[in-house]
C-alpha cells in the first residue's frame, strides 16, 4: 500500500470498512433474516466472504493507486456484508437449535473463533493466507447449503419493531454498551502493542506470541465460561469478567503506579488474565440479552426466530462497534495526544 502512495488514514480507513459495514449490516440482516432464510444467508455470507477474501490476496498486483484504493475499499466493505451475514445468521441458528444451552454452545463456537486467529499467520507469505482461508469458507458454503438441517424461521411479527422496541429497554441497552466496551478493552492493543513492546526488541513470532496468548487464553476458558453462566445465570460472571479485564489491563501496561518493569513474561501472563477475564465477560452477554428480548413485553412470539435473529443482529453489530473503537483509541491516544500506552492500558 505504501509502495503505491497510499497513507496511514487512508489505509486506516480501508481497516476500519469491514468493520464499520459489520456494525451497520448487522443489524439490517437480523431484521431480515426471517425472510431471507438461514441457510442461504448462511451461504451467501460465506460466499461473499470468501471470494472477497482470494481477491484481496491479489491486490499487490494492481499497480495503479486509484484502482488499489478502489478495490481495497470494495474487497473490505463487501468482507464486512459477507460477515454480517454468516456470522448473525450462525448465531441464530445456533440459538434456534440448542435454546436450553445457548451460552454453551456459543462457547464451544467461540473455541473456532480463536483457533481461526492462531492458525491464521501460520501460512507464510501474504497471498497464501487469504487463498487458504477462500478455500476453506467456499467449502464450508457447499457444505452448509447441501447438508444443514433446514429449521423454520418465518414469523409472523415485526423484526424491525422489535429491534427498535429492545433498543428502549436500559437493560439491553447497558449490555450492548457493555459489550462494545469490552471488545474496546481488547482491540486498542492491535495499532500500539508492537510499538509499545519496541524496548524488549522482540521478533515479529515474539510479539505474535503475545497476541497468541490473548487468543488461546479467549479459546480455552469460553466454553468454561458457557457452561457456567447456562447455570448460575449470566450477570454474575458478566461482572467477575469485567472485574477480571480491568485488572489484567493493570499488568498488560503494566501501570505506572505498580512501578513494576515491562517484561515478555509479564505481558504474556497479561494478556492471558486478559483473554479468560474476555470470555466470562463476553460469552454471557449474548444469552443474557436474548432473555431480555424474550421476556420484555414488545416480544410477541416468546421463542420465535425474529427473536433469535435480532438479538444476533444487535450482539454482532456492538461486536463490530467495539471493533471500530478500539484501534481509533489505541492508535489516536499513542500518536497524537502524548498519552503513554501504560496510562491508556490502565
Amino acid at each position: 500500500a505504501t509502495q503505491r502512495g497510499i497513507g496511514h488514514i487512508e489505509l486506516g480507513i480501508i481497516f476500519a470498512l469491514y468493520s464499520t459495514a459489520k456494525a451497520i449490516g448487522s443489524p439490517i440482516v437480523g431484521i431480515f433474516l426471517p425472510r431471507l432464510g438461514v441457510r442461504y444467508a448462511l451461504w451467501a455470507g460465506l460466499f461473499l466472504a470468501s471470494g472477497s477474501t482470494a481477491i484481496f490476496g491479489f491486490l499487490p498486483n494492481i499497480l495503479d493507486r486509484s484502482s488499489f484504493l478502489a478495490f481495497s475499499i470494495l474487497v473490505r466493505v463487501v468482507q464486512g456484508c459477507g460477515s454480517a451475514l454468516y456470522q448473525t445468521a450462525g448465531y441464530s441458528y445456533i440459538t434456534a437449535i440448542c435454546q436450553d444451552s445457548v451460552a454453551t454452545t456459543l462457547g464451544i463456537l467461540e473455541v473456532s473463533t480463536s483457533i481461526g486467529f492462531m492458525a491464521g499467520p501460520l501460512a507464510g507469505g501474504f497471498k497464501l493466507p487469504f487463498i487458504v482461508l477462500s478455500a476453506v469458507m467456499f467449502v464450508a458454503s457447499c457444505i452448509i447449503i447441501y447438508i444443514l438441517p433446514p429449521i423454520a424461521s418465518h414469523s409472523k411479527s415485526s423484526s424491525a419493531k422489535l429491534m427498535l422496541n429492545l433498543m428502549r429497554i436500559p437493560r439491553v441497552v447497558i449490555l450492548c454498551i457493555g459489550l462494545a466496551l469490552g471488545i474496546t478493552c481488547t482491540t486498542f492493543i492491535d495499532p500500539s502493542l508492537t510499538l509499545h513492546l519496541k524496548p524488549l526488541h522482540l521478533s515479529k513470532p515474539d510479539i505474535g506470541l503475545i497476541f497468541l496468548a490473548l487468543a488461546a487464553a479467549y479459546g480455552l476458558f469460553s466454553p468454561l465460561a458457557g457452561y457456567i453462566s447456562d447455570r448460575i445465570g449470566f450477570r454474575l460472571l458478566t461482572v467477575l469478567g469485567f472485574v477480571g479485564v480491568a485488572i489484567a489491563l493493570q499488568f498488560f501496561g503494566p501501570a505506572p503506579y505498580l512501578h513494576l518493569p515491562l517484561t515478555v513474561a509479564q505481558t504474556i501472563l497479561a494478556g492471558m488474565g486478559l483473554g479468560a477475564s474476555f470470555s466470562l465477560a463476553i460469552i454471557p452477554s449474548f444469552p443474557d440479552i436474548l432473555e431480555a428480548a424474550s421476556n420484555c413485553r414488545y416480544c410477541q412470539e416468546k421463542g420465535g426466530f425474529n427473536t433469535f435473529s435480532v438479538t444476533s443482529g444487535l450482539f454482532n453489530g456492538f461486536v463490530a462497534l467495539g471493533q471500530i473503537i478500539g484501534p481509533i483509541v489505541g492508535g489516536t491516544f499513542i500518536e497524537n495526544s502524548g498519552v503513554d500506552f501504560e496510562w491508556l492500558s490502565s
